[in-house]
């Protein structure tokens, strides 16, 4: 999923207006929420190396969703997030990575 496709997915989803500013604030979440879950699994790996894995899709719609409702994680991260992002890390931990394996 194209990561505009993404992001309109998510107005809809959180059922918000798609005026400017909450655009602008979903955007800038999606994409501090990209970081998160890239920094977290691989950061060699980039959201086009990602964006066709659903389950990179159902931790990002989790974390995007969270840090909406709190913008400071209050609580640290869901056992949902959590739950997606453990795989992943096994996953994808290797990629990326074959000056390791040489």
């Amino acid at each position: 999923m194209e990561k505009d496709e993404f992001i309109n997915s998510m107005l809809t989803y959180l059922h918000l207006d798609d005026d400017p500013e909450t655009l602008q604030e979903l955007t800038a979440i999606v994409d501090g929420s990209i970081a998160t879950i890239i920094n977290g699994i691989n950061q060699s790996l980039t959201y086009d190396d990602l964006k066709a894995d659903n389950q990179f899709i159902m931790a990002l719609r989790t974390l995007v969703t969270q840090t909406y409702y709190d913008r400071e994680l209050a609580n640290g991260y869901s056992f949902g997030f959590l739950s997606y992002i453990a795989p992943l890390q096994a996953k994808y931990s290797e990629v990326g990575n074959d000056e390791t394996n040489s």
